[in-house]
């Protein structure tokens, strides 16, 4: 399952490395590890996704609507 901000992508990956964070969360660490696994794959192909790079004070910021 892809993340679908920035925000749960952080999430996933901290729930993903860290096993006493998952078990707080209450998330099986299995499962943040495939949803981060999902959004390297989909990075890979698409490098203009919101997480696969962190954008640089020099870049605009932008709303989007919901």
């Amino acid at each position: 399952m892809l993340s679908k901000s920035a925000q749960q992508h952080r999430f996933m990956e901290a729930a993903a490395h860290n096993s006493a964070f998952a078990e707080k969360a209450g998330i099986p660490q299995k499962v943040a590890k495939e949803c981060v696994t999902a959004d390297k794959r989909t990075a890979k192909k698409k490098p203009d996704r919101k997480f696969a790079k962190r954008r640089t004070s020099t870049q605009k910021r932008t709303k989007t609507c919901a």
